[in-house]
Protein backbone atom coordinates (compact mmCIF):
# COMPACT_ATOMS: atom_id res chain seq x y z
CA UNK A 1 0.00 0.00 0.00
CA UNK A 2 2.76 2.35 0.71
CA UNK A 3 4.32 1.81 -2.81
CA UNK A 4 0.50 2.44 -4.21
CA UNK A 5 1.23 6.19 -1.86
CA UNK A 6 4.35 6.60 -3.34
CA UNK A 7 3.26 6.15 -7.49
CA UNK A 8 0.27 8.50 -6.68
CA UNK A 9 2.65 11.12 -5.04
CA UNK A 10 4.94 10.49 -8.00
CA UNK A 11 1.91 11.28 -10.46
CA UNK A 12 0.79 14.32 -9.20
CA UNK A 13 3.90 15.60 -8.80
CA UNK A 14 4.89 14.75 -12.89
CA UNK A 15 1.58 16.89 -13.51
CA UNK A 16 2.55 19.82 -11.50
CA UNK A 17 6.26 19.07 -13.72
CA UNK A 18 4.58 19.41 -16.76
CA UNK A 19 2.30 21.68 -16.18
CA UNK A 20 4.30 24.67 -14.69
CA UNK A 21 7.15 23.75 -17.19
CA UNK A 22 5.25 24.42 -20.15
CA UNK A 23 3.95 27.30 -18.61
CA UNK A 24 7.37 28.81 -17.35
CA UNK A 25 9.22 27.26 -20.40
CA UNK A 26 8.58 29.82 -22.78
CA UNK A 27 9.45 32.97 -20.23
CA UNK A 28 12.53 31.41 -19.32
CA UNK A 29 15.71 30.38 -20.73
CA UNK A 30 16.32 26.63 -21.29
CA UNK A 31 19.08 26.56 -19.55
CA UNK A 32 17.87 28.70 -16.64
CA UNK A 33 15.01 26.65 -16.64
CA UNK A 34 16.75 23.52 -16.21
CA UNK A 35 19.51 25.20 -13.49
CA UNK A 36 16.16 26.04 -11.29
CA UNK A 37 14.87 22.49 -12.01
CA UNK A 38 17.91 20.79 -11.20
CA UNK A 39 18.55 22.66 -7.90
CA UNK A 40 14.88 22.23 -6.83
CA UNK A 41 14.81 18.38 -7.08
CA UNK A 42 18.21 18.87 -5.16
CA UNK A 43 16.78 20.42 -2.27
CA UNK A 44 13.68 17.84 -2.35
CA UNK A 45 16.04 15.42 -2.15
CA UNK A 46 17.92 16.22 0.85
CA UNK A 47 14.82 16.99 2.63
CA UNK A 48 13.79 13.65 1.91
CA UNK A 49 17.22 12.19 2.86
CA UNK A 50 17.02 13.97 6.14
CA UNK A 51 14.17 13.24 6.66
CA UNK A 52 13.84 9.44 6.47
CA UNK A 53 17.65 9.16 8.40
CA UNK A 54 19.57 8.21 6.01
CA UNK A 55 23.02 9.23 7.14
CA UNK A 56 25.21 12.10 5.02
CA UNK A 57 28.02 14.21 5.18
CA UNK A 58 29.89 16.36 3.86
CA UNK A 59 33.26 14.45 2.29
CA UNK A 60 34.18 12.65 -0.43
CA UNK A 61 33.15 8.79 1.05
CA UNK A 62 31.38 6.78 -1.61
CA UNK A 63 29.01 5.33 0.89
CA UNK A 64 27.26 8.65 3.28
CA UNK A 65 29.43 11.49 1.54
CA UNK A 66 27.24 14.18 -0.16
CA UNK A 67 30.45 14.33 -3.33
CA UNK A 68 30.84 10.93 -2.84
CA UNK A 69 29.98 10.59 -6.39
CA UNK A 70 33.16 12.67 -7.11
CA UNK A 71 35.24 9.82 -6.07
CA UNK A 72 38.29 9.00 -8.38
CA UNK A 73 37.31 5.40 -8.83
CA UNK A 74 37.14 4.06 -12.47
CA UNK A 75 33.61 2.81 -12.07
CA UNK A 76 32.01 5.73 -10.22
CA UNK A 77 32.94 9.24 -11.93
CA UNK A 78 32.31 8.09 -15.55
CA UNK A 79 28.99 6.47 -14.75
CA UNK A 80 27.97 9.89 -12.47
CA UNK A 81 28.80 12.01 -15.74
CA UNK A 82 26.99 9.80 -17.98
CA UNK A 83 24.12 9.68 -15.88
CA UNK A 84 24.08 13.68 -15.14
CA UNK A 85 25.17 14.35 -19.01
CA UNK A 86 23.05 11.95 -20.98
CA UNK A 87 19.91 10.83 -19.33
CA UNK A 88 19.20 14.09 -17.02
CA UNK A 89 20.63 16.79 -19.04
CA UNK A 90 19.62 15.78 -22.39
CA UNK A 91 16.37 13.41 -21.17
CA UNK A 92 15.20 15.98 -19.32
CA UNK A 93 15.83 18.98 -21.72
CA UNK A 94 14.16 16.80 -24.93
CA UNK A 95 11.15 16.67 -22.29
CA UNK A 96 11.22 20.03 -21.49
CA UNK A 97 11.91 21.63 -25.28
CA UNK A 98 9.34 18.70 -26.12
CA UNK A 99 6.51 20.89 -24.14
CA UNK A 100 7.34 24.20 -26.88
CA UNK A 101 6.12 21.29 -30.06
CA UNK A 102 3.64 18.95 -28.00
CA UNK A 103 0.71 18.92 -25.23
CA UNK A 104 2.33 18.08 -21.94
CA UNK A 105 -0.12 14.53 -22.28
CA UNK A 106 1.83 13.84 -25.05
CA UNK A 107 4.79 13.99 -23.15
CA UNK A 108 4.10 12.18 -20.43
CA UNK A 109 3.19 9.52 -22.10
CA UNK A 110 6.37 8.95 -24.03
CA UNK A 111 7.63 8.87 -20.35
CA UNK A 112 6.01 5.91 -19.37
CA UNK A 113 7.81 4.62 -22.26
CA UNK A 114 11.04 4.94 -20.45
CA UNK A 115 10.95 1.64 -18.77
CA UNK A 116 10.04 -0.14 -21.31
CA UNK A 117 12.80 1.20 -23.24
CA UNK A 118 14.76 0.60 -20.54
CA UNK A 119 14.08 -3.17 -20.31
CA UNK A 120 14.91 -3.56 -23.98
CA UNK A 121 18.58 -2.07 -23.60
CA UNK A 122 19.24 -3.96 -20.65
CA UNK A 123 18.05 -7.10 -22.57
CA UNK A 124 20.03 -6.05 -25.50
CA UNK A 125 23.23 -5.59 -23.44
CA UNK A 126 22.41 -8.69 -21.95
CA UNK A 127 22.43 -7.06 -18.16
CA UNK A 128 18.60 -7.81 -18.33
CA UNK A 129 16.31 -11.08 -18.53
CA UNK A 130 13.36 -11.35 -20.59
CA UNK A 131 10.28 -10.11 -18.87
CA UNK A 132 7.41 -12.33 -17.89
CA UNK A 133 4.16 -12.91 -19.81
CA UNK A 134 2.24 -10.00 -17.34
CA UNK A 135 4.56 -7.89 -17.84
CA UNK A 136 4.63 -7.78 -21.81
CA UNK A 137 1.26 -7.61 -21.58
CA UNK A 138 1.40 -4.21 -19.35
CA UNK A 139 3.94 -2.94 -21.34
CA UNK A 140 2.06 -3.88 -24.81
CA UNK A 141 -0.97 -1.92 -23.27
CA UNK A 142 1.31 1.27 -22.43
CA UNK A 143 2.51 1.05 -25.73
CA UNK A 144 -1.01 1.37 -27.01
CA UNK A 145 -2.06 3.75 -25.26
CA UNK A 146 0.76 5.88 -26.07
CA UNK A 147 0.37 5.76 -29.26
CA UNK A 148 -3.13 5.99 -29.36
CA UNK A 149 -2.63 9.73 -27.49
CA UNK A 150 0.49 10.47 -29.45
CA UNK A 151 -1.47 10.19 -32.53
CA UNK A 152 -4.82 11.99 -31.88
CA UNK A 153 -3.06 14.73 -30.37
CA UNK A 154 -2.47 18.23 -32.51
CA UNK A 155 1.14 19.43 -32.57
CA UNK A 156 1.54 22.91 -31.43
CA UNK A 157 2.19 24.86 -33.49
CA UNK A 158 6.05 27.02 -33.44
CA UNK A 159 6.48 30.64 -33.92
CA UNK A 160 8.48 29.46 -37.33
CA UNK A 161 5.15 27.70 -38.89
CA UNK A 162 2.87 30.69 -37.85
CA UNK A 163 5.37 33.03 -39.55
CA UNK A 164 5.40 30.88 -42.93
CA UNK A 165 1.40 30.51 -42.50
CA UNK A 166 1.26 34.18 -42.69
CA UNK A 167 3.74 34.65 -45.19
CA UNK A 168 2.17 31.89 -47.42
CA UNK A 169 -0.99 33.21 -47.34
CA UNK A 170 -2.83 35.93 -49.26
CA UNK A 171 -3.74 38.96 -47.39
CA UNK A 172 -7.44 38.96 -47.08
CA UNK A 173 -9.17 41.85 -48.42
CA UNK A 174 -12.88 43.54 -47.34
CA UNK A 175 -15.30 44.98 -49.32
CA UNK A 176 -14.23 48.73 -48.44
CA UNK A 177 -10.60 47.79 -49.52
CA UNK A 178 -11.72 47.14 -52.88
CA UNK A 179 -13.98 50.80 -53.34
CA UNK A 180 -12.01 53.11 -54.95
CA UNK A 181 -13.34 56.60 -53.89
CA UNK A 182 -13.43 59.61 -56.40
CA UNK A 183 -12.46 63.45 -54.77
CA UNK A 184 -13.97 65.85 -56.76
Amino acid sequence: MEGDFVAFLGAIGGVLYLTQAERLRPNVDLMVFMYYLDLIGAGILLTLLVCMGVPLELSMDPTVGLYGWMTPAANRLPVALYIVFVCDFIGTMGYVRGLYYFEPIVISMVMLLEPIIATVIGILAQVEAIPGLLTLGGGLLVLAGTALVILSSPTKASDADDVEKARLTPPKRSLSDSVTTIQV
